[in-house]
């Protein structure tokens, strides 16, 4: 064998080894996760971030979130679908929450906006949980607080074509603090209906009042709507409405999308407060709102 045949030989016998040792792979073991997502409820300013600033790997952040929205980590603020649970480390962490400046490029003067910190809190999170970070109250009159809502499987699936529905108030409180009491009052009634109706019964969760969070109920599946009244009004006069996505049913082929068409998907109906008007809020909100938080997405049904 000539050298250069020899040569050639050990390189394409290194390479083999080298293939070889490479399809082992490395087992990479991940730490215990649970699920995070965030939700701006504050009525009086503008663009905030919401980040894990204790670690780095499963720490998730919301950029540029904004009243009634839940913000999104390529920084683009989501109005109009539920934001979602990203897996967070299990353990105690720290979460602040800054102001986030109306720059869009690298803006240096905006530092000091950047940085500035508006919330702090250390929350625990635990294996197989789900937890929804919720900021609310008034940033200028320094009255922010945190709502922490932890759920694990809402409830196990089952042949009921149902859905599961909660009701969670932030927009009365007896004193008026939030500047509600024009709109829902001290508690509120919450009716989900089919999307055609303008009359309803009995409400679905009725009496919620400021910073409650009612159980989960069963509703039937349909294209639905939720309305929002004072509690008590039995003329379903609308003080805050919004129709649920429809979802779609998953069949052998194809996975579902949550929604109010597909059982065993389960939804927070969040009551919110209108928007102090001039306090930076993008958006003018001049009476009470609702947002629906997916909060279980229903069984895969394709392989």
């Amino acid at each position: 064998m000539t050298v250069k045949r020899v040569w050639m030989a050990l390189v394409l016998g290194a390479a083999v080894a080298a293939c070889q040792k490479d399809t082992g792979g490395v087992k990479v073991n991940l730490p215990p996760l649970a699920g995070l997502r965030y939700f701006d409820a504050v009525l009086d300013t503008t663009y905030m971030d919401f980040r894990v600033v204790d670690i780095v790997s499963y720490a998730p952040n919301a950029i540029r979130a904004r009243f009634r929205t839940g913000g999104d980590p390529g920084g683009v603020s989501n109005t109009t679908f539920s934001p979602p649970f990203l897996p967070v480390q299990t353990g105690a962490h720290d979460i602040r929450v800054f102001l986030d400046s109306s720059c869009t490029a690298p803006c240096a003067a905006d530092l000091a906006t950047n940085t500035t910190v508006m919330f702090d809190t250390t929350i625990t999170f635990s294996p197989g949980w789900n937890y929804t970070f919720v900021l609310y109250g008034s940033a200028r009159a320094k009255t922010l607080h945190a709502m922490v809502l932890a759920d694990t499987t809402i409830a196990p699936p089952d042949a009921n074509s149902s859905i599961w529905v909660r009701a969670l108030n932030l927009a009365s409180d007896a004193t008026g603090a939030q500047g509600d009491t024009t709109g829902i009052g001290t508690s509120g009634d919450v009716f989900v209906i089919p999307q055609a109706n303008t009359q309803a019964g009995a409400p679905t969760i009725g009496g919620s009042l400021y910073k409650a969070k009612s159980a989960y109920v069963r509703v039937a599946t349909g294209s639905l709507k939720a309305v929002v009244t004072r509690t008590g009004d039995a003329t379903l006069t609308t003080v805050a409405t919004l129709n649920f996505l429809d979802g779609v049913v998953g069949t052998a082929a194809v996975n579902p999308v949550p929604g109010a068409l597909v059982k065993n998907t389960a939804f927070t109906v969040v009551i919110l407060p209108r928007s102090k008007p001039g306090a930076g809020v993008p958006f003018s909100y001049a009476t009470p709102g609702v947002f629906i938080l997916t909060d279980q997405n229903p069984p895969l049904t394709a392989p």
